[in-house]
């Protein structure tokens, strides 16, 4: 069962990194499935990220999405907030 905070943390890690990405030069692009964005620069491969509040494993629909992106060369990022191992 996910909590309410679970979901506010989770919201919370995604902006961060969303503002780290723009921070870094790139333009960022929310898609509703799949990964929660596409990092995007000129003259370089769009990387697709998805945000993890916690340890958890990414979805059936994220591991799909992942393999299919790596199919067509462009990478696919899990990034972790507050994730102990």
């Amino acid at each position: 069962m996910i909590r309410a905070r679970d979901i506010r943390n989770g919201k919370l890690c995604e902006r961060r990194m969303v503002n780290d990405a723009k921070s870094n030069g790139y333009d960022v692009v929310k898609i509703p499935f799949g990964a929660d964005f596409i990092e995007m620069r000129p003259r370089q491969k769009p990387r697709f990220v998805e945000v993890k509040y916690g340890c958890g494993p990414i979805s059936k629909t994220q591991e799909k999405t992942k393999k299919f992106v790596e199919s067509l060369g462009m990478k696919y990022d899990v990034r972790r907030c507050a994730c102990d191992l």
